[in-house]
């Protein structure tokens, strides 16, 4: 009997824990948020990765040296970026 009732809960614990949650309008609201935060995501990595081809493709064009090989490195990381938001 000791055992049962050290784990019965305590009625203000359970109002605190009714209070914290959170309503379901609350709840699909920050969900619908979350998709449109992840969709701009998607978005901006592949403008990114497409900026860093074009900047890549410039370079190529000018011969710029050392600074294709820094372009170049950002341009794989953004690709690698890109496919891990998609």
């Amino acid at each position: 009997m000791h055992d049962l009732l050290k784990t019965k809960a305590e009625a203000a614990d359970i109002i605190k824990l009714h209070d914290i949650k959170t309503n379901k309008e609350d709840t699909e609201q920050n969900m619908l948020n979350i998709e449109t935060i992840h969709r701009m995501l998607k978005n901006l990595s592949s403008m990114q990765t497409e900026a860093f081809k074009w900047i890549l493709e410039d370079f190529k064009k000018i011969n710029k040296g050392s600074h294709e090989n820094t372009i170049q490195f950002l341009h794989t990381q953004s690709i690698k970026v890109d496919t891990w938001i998609n």
